[in-house]
């Protein structure tokens, strides 16, 4: 998925399917990237989705005698969101339109005409905030851990070489939550309760398994490493919400 993908379908939803051409969506997402790493110091390629070009393409028109063109967008960094401006420009007086498939690269120039960088800045260093709340080093396994968000966490298992031992992960995983589960609703709730896990990926030394915590407290997490300590063929733990 490009960083742009959203943006661009919206827009062609709003003003026709031929009205943006993926050579101009190109050119716009690798120039758009380089301006908003230079005002922020933010790769928005490397970022894993966590910002992205959005909706709110409310008007798309030509300037100058129609040599600079503005659309209206948005960025979303995750759910936190603010308006901006695009704008490009046809070098050597070229006009060129969103449609157009046969544009060169040094045909033309993109640029935030206004864009929130403090805010953009202040969102992005919330949401990658690394946070943990034990000692990763008391495990026999590795724990390596991205930034997260505590409702939805991915958590993948690398499994020492032919070890084999995937079905004992998800033996283990799915006990403890059930374990987990009624053990909270025997004490109404206390700890919250696990709403929702599924393997997302899994080979014969990997598993990835999605987790939407629900209102589990933060107890769970050291908890539930401490149960998949016992498997010694875990050589490592990724947790992250963004995988």
């Amino acid at each position: 998925m490009d960083w742009i993908d959203s943006f661009e379908n919206s827009f062609r939803r709003r003003f026709g399917e031929n009205s943006l051409s993926s050579r101009f969506a190109n050119l716009m997402s690798i120039m758009l990237a380089k301006d908003i790493f230079k005002k922020t110091g933010i790769d928005v390629i490397k970022s894993n989705k966590k910002v992205i070009l959005v909706q709110r393409p409310y008007f798309c028109k030509l300037l100058f005698g129609g040599e600079i063109g503005e659309i209206e967008a948005g960025i979303a960094v995750l759910h936190y969101g603010s308006d901006t401006v695009i704008r490009w420009k046809g070098n050597n007086g070229k006009i060129i339109l969103p449609s157009d498939e046969f544009i060169e690269e040094n045909d033309i120039s993109f640029w935030f005409e206004k864009l929130a960088v403090a805010s953009i800045m202040r969102d992005y260093a919330k949401i990658t905030k690394k946070r943990i709340f034990f000692d990763p080093k008391k495990f026999r396994f590795t724990v390596d851990y991205d930034s997260f968000l505590w409702e939805g966490l991915y958590f993948q298992f690398f499994l020492k070489e032919q070890t084999n031992k995937a079905e004992e992960v998800e033996r283990l995983v799915d006990d403890f939550v059930l374990r987990w589960n009624e053990t909270s609703e025997q004490s109404n709730r206390y700890q919250g309760v696990i709403h929702f896990t599924e393997i997302t990926k899994l080979k014969s030394n990997f598993v990835e398994y999605y987790m939407d915590l629900g209102s589990a407290s933060h107890v769970f997490l050291e908890q539930f490493l401490l149960h998949m300590n016992r498997l010694e063929a875990i050589e490592k733990v990724k947790i992250t919400s963004f995988p």
